[in-house]
């Protein structure tokens, strides 16, 4: 995919349900900033193809609905780039933008 990215990244996995064109698909992110995400291991839709993207993010309460756009995708790999339609407010700093697993983990141990 071509390099578009406008601000940080924070790698981190976050389960995500997508709607788009009245079907439900559950995806998973590979990593995430205030003004988009990467949905890994997924059968990308075209670019420019609008979804409506629930996710609860790091540290935060409830999940929150996203709309974006898709503006990449690997022709020969598996995965889409969603650009969102209005940057989110998003704690970067690696001690908060924890996966779910690592939140766990540490409160198993």
């Amino acid at each position: 995919m071509h390099e578009r990215r406008t601000s940080p990244r924070r790698r981190v996995e976050i389960d995500i349900e997508e709607r788009t064109d009245g079907a439900t698909y559950f995806q998973r992110s590979t990593d995430i900033s205030t003004t988009g995400v990467l949905l890994a291991s997924t059968l990308p839709h075209p670019p420019g193809t609008r979804v409506f993207l629930s996710l609860r993010l790091p540290d935060a309460g409830e999940p929150v609905t996203i709309e974006g756009t898709v503006v990449a995708r690997s022709a020969d790999e598996l995965g889409m780039a969603v650009s969102f339609a209005t940057p989110i407010s998003l704690d970067l700093r690696a001690e908060r933008a924890t996966s779910a697993h690592e939140r766990s983990s540490k409160t198993l141990s």
